[in-house]
């Protein structure tokens, strides 16, 4: 699933899977052990609902059909789906987006103390 959500995860090497997945511990670190059970327990759900639509689970599914399925949930009328698929997509955004290095590529430079770092940056040209 985090490779849907975030395309390029398909095509790094270990170690970035590893540190974005080292992000998202920490990240669910803080919080009650029901979450990550319920983060589980969805990750089961969406495979099931998979099978029923598609009679496979998410992972045999194409790039399209997984994007598409993901898609049709984030908008589902059960309001705990959609929370479901938004929770996953944080996490994985966190743990991608999060890490130094792909921050770096990107050109994010978004620094702790705000605003003041640009109007810093701006007058030390």
């Amino acid at each position: 699933m985090a490779a849907t959500f975030v395309p390029e995860l398909s095509t790094v090497d270990e170690e970035v899977w590893r540190r974005t997945e080292a992000i998202i511990t920490e990240g669910l670190s803080g919080r009650p052990d029901a979450v990550t059970r319920q983060l589980v327990l969805f990750i089961r759900v969406v495979n099931v609902l998979a099978v029923l639509r598609f009679l496979r689970p998410f992972t045999a599914l194409d790039d399209a059909r997984k994007l598409r399925f993901l898609t049709s949930l984030e908008n589902a009328p059960v309001l705990a789906i959609r929370r479901g698929v938004w929770g996953l997509r944080t996490l994985v955004f966190m743990g991608y987006y999060g890490q130094d290095d792909v921050k770096a590529r990107m050109g994010y430079s978004a620094k702790s103390i705000g605003w003041r770092a640009v109007r810093q940056e701006s007058a030390d040209s």
